[in-house]
C-alpha cells in the first residue's frame, strides 16, 4: 500500500510542473543584400533574397520566437552606419497561424501556438536605406532569432 501512495505522489508532482515549450528553429537558407538603382536602398527584395528559416513547436503549450533589430556586422572602411537605417520585416504561414511583421528597425517577438504545431516557413527580409547612398565594398548584417 505504501509504494502505491508513493507512486500517486509522485504522479501528483509531476502534474503540477510547468508544460515546457519544445521549440526548434532551422535555418534554410540566409539572405542576400543587393543595391538598388538609385543607390540609397540596400534590400533582399527587388533582385536580392530573402533569408527562410523554419519554426516547429513540438508541445502543447505555445512558445515565443524572438526577433532582435539587425545589426551591422560588415561595412566599407569609412562608411557612416550612422546615417543608414537597417530594419526588418517577416513573414509565414503554418497550419496553426501566420505572422506578418511590417518592416521595423526594432526587436519583435510573436507567439507560435502549442498542440504540436508543424512547421511554419519565415520568410525573412531586410532593408537597409541611406539617403547619401553606399560607397563600393561589402555590407552584411545580422539578425538573431530565438525560440522559448
Amino acid at each position: 500500500m505504501l509504494l502505491k501512495a508513493s507512486a500517486v505522489a509522485a504522479l501528483l508532482a509531476l502534474a503540477t510542473l510547468p508544460a515546457q515549450a519544445a521549440c526548434a528553429l532551422v535555418v534554410v537558407n540566409g539572405g542576400t543584400l543587393v543595391l538598388d538603382a538609385n543607390n540609397t536602398d540596400l534590400s533582399t527584395e527587388g533582385g536580392g533574397s530573402p533569408a527562410m528559416f523554419t519554426v516547429v513547436n513540438t508541445s502543447v503549450v505555445g512558445a515565443t520566437v524572438t526577433v532582435t533589430a539587425p545589426q551591422w556586422v560588415q561595412w566599407p572602411a569609412g562608411f557612416n552606419t550612422g546615417t543608414a537605417q537597417n530594419q526588418i520585416a517577416y513573414s509565414g504561414t503554418g497550419l496553426l497561424g501566420s505572422v506578418n511583421q511590417p518592416y521595423t528597425p526594432s526587436q519583435t517577438s510573436f507567439a507560435v501556438p502549442g498542440l504540436l504545431s508543424l512547421a511554419t516557413l519565415v520568410t525573412v527580409n531586410n532593408k537597409i536605406n541611406n539617403a547619401t547612398g553606399f560607397q563600393q565594398g561589402t555590407y552584411s548584417t545580422k539578425t538573431t532569432i530565438t525560440c522559448s
